[in-house]
């Protein structure tokens, strides 16, 4: 009988466990809900078990470290993210880093499309503060879960961004991580 018991005590927080613990939490988050503000805990957490996933560049003397995911190497992503820390002010922003053919400077127009619900829209933004990069890529992320599609108008063309489940993933996580250092989850 203690045997059962035992066992069916070992079924059932073997099930629920996984449950209550494993996945991300992949909820939406607003836009406008601009934080920059890290924690002890969150900056450590990241630093001994997230940063391992990211290149790592350091700039003492402003006492920030800039982290781009290793997945983003060897890809032709055209809009990768970073995230940078102030370690000295206890603030991280998200920064997104728009390669060739696109510059820094240019204003940033993407098309979305969400097939399973046929609607879309438009997220347009030119990336001249902390809060422009944090709403794009906030948009993106909010996209990303919803299973979009993205085009990016270019030169009077349009370009597929983010087309690649490596790439989709690797923009989620870095959100994601993102999210967890400032607090959001």
């Amino acid at each position: 009988m203690k045997l059962r018991s035992l066992f069916a005590l070992f079924a059932l927080f073997s099930t629920i466990l996984p449950a209550g613990c494993g996945g991300e939490n992949q909820r939406q988050i607003d836009v406008n809900d601009f934080r920059v503000n890290t924690t002890d805990a969150s900056e450590l957490f990241f630093k001994n078990v997230r940063s391992t996933y990211y290149k790592v560049e350091e700039n003492e003397a402003a006492g920030l470290r800039i982290y781009r995911k290793n997945s983003w190497e060897g890809t032709s992503a055209i809009l990768p993210l970073a995230i940078v820390v102030s370690w000295k002010q206890d603030k991280a922003f998200v920064l997104v880093e728009p390669q060739e053919p696109l510059s820094a400077t240019d204003p940033i127009t993407i098309h979305w499309k969400n097939e399973a619900e046929g609607s879309k829209g438009t997220i347009q933004v030119t990336l001249n503060n902390h809060k422009a990069h944090f709403k794009l890529a906030v948009a993106l992320y909010n996209k990303i879960l919803e299973e979009c599609s993205f085009m990016l108008e270019h030169g009077g063309g349009e370009m597929t961004i983010l087309d690649t489940e490596e790439k989709r993933e690797s923009f989620r996580v870095s959100m994601y991580d993102y999210f967890r250092l400032v607090e959001f989850f």
